[in-house]
């Protein structure tokens, strides 16, 4: 039996806000195609999470000042094992990538349970 030690693309985000496309930092902004759509957009104290009908879109602050930035971009079509975890009124969708990488992504309230299980099924919809 094989066994794969998956390592977490970024840190932990807890999400705690929806976020209108409007909003959105211009960087991320600047990295989304002509013809892409934001569907979801969520953002942490400094970090934020776009899902797009192509890909997505997360952008990892880092250090005391948020100077140090990482974008990351998941393809739809590289994502192996996906899963949502309820706990009370907070949720996790955790999503494993083709390369062995983990992406949790923390949602708590005030952001509804309801839409977790919109950005859930939206996620089967582009996965299958």
């Amino acid at each position: 039996m094989a066994f794969m030690k998956l390592k977490p693309l970024t840190e932990t985000l807890r999400l705690d806000k929806i976020v209108d496309r409007d909003n959105l930092p211009v960087e991320i902004l600047s990295l989304l195609e002509k013809d892409e759509k934001v569907k979801y957009s969520f953002s942490a104290v400094r970090d934020y999470v776009v899902i797009t009908d192509k890909r997505i879109i997360i952008e990892d602050k880092k250090g005391l000042r948020g100077f140090r930035r990482s974008f990351y971009t998941v393809l739809y079509n590289s994502i192996s094992v996906y899963y949502i975890d309820v706990k009370d009124f907070d949720c996790t969708i955790n999503i494993i990538i083709n390369s062995g990488h983990n992406l949790s992504l923390n949602f708590y309230k005030p952001i509804p349970l309801n839409d977790m299980f919109e950005v859930y099924k939206y996620l089967n919809n582009k996965i299958l």
